[in-house]
């Protein structure tokens, strides 16, 4: 029985082109990001600006599709891998996976949230209680990554 390879190797049975669709995804990302910056004529930089949010909206959407595919096949038990041959490391997996999901799920949320104290709540004197959360929220998210992406000590099955 032949397994597919994981979404995060640029698998999911469609011939391996997951990994070209990132790349050019990114550099469409990068290319609409400078041509808003260096744009000179407003009605330009509107399109500019609508294309690079259009592209960070399906990356950002293709990034957490990968990762809830990765969880729920690890869920089931049916990444058939090398380098995932005992229950515990399946389960040390599958929870990586579920803090780097939280941990990107913040990133995408705490932004909007932030920016809504920012302007519902705070004055202009207090604004550094804006900067202070935004940083706060990213310590946090390295932390939980640091957390989820630290060595796990081999385990050992008795024979």
């Amino acid at each position: 029985r032949r397994s597919s390879p994981p979404v995060w190797r640029g698998g999911g049975g469609g011939g391996g082109g997951g990994g070209q669709l990132f790349w050019g995804g990114f550099l469409l990302y990068t290319v609409f990001g400078l041509l808003h910056t260096a744009c000179q004529t407003p009605s330009l930089c509107q399109g500019y600006l609508l294309s690079f949010y259009v592209v960070k909206f399906l990356l950002t959407f293709c990034i957490m599709v990968a990762i809830n595919t990765n969880i729920e096949r690890l869920r089931a038990g049916a990444m058939d891998s090398p380098l995932v041959s005992t229950p515990t490391q399946l389960y040390h997996k599958l929870r990586m996976f579920q803090y780097v999901r939280w941990a990107f799920l913040a990133c995408l949320v705490f932004p909007i949230a932030i920016m809504f104290i920012e302007v519902a709540v705070l004055t202009w004197e207090q604004e550094w209680v804006a900067v202070f959360l935004e940083e706060v929220l990213y310590l946090g998210v390295y932390l939980v990554m640091a957390y989820s992406l630290r060595l796990q000590p081999p385990t050992h099955v008795p024979l």
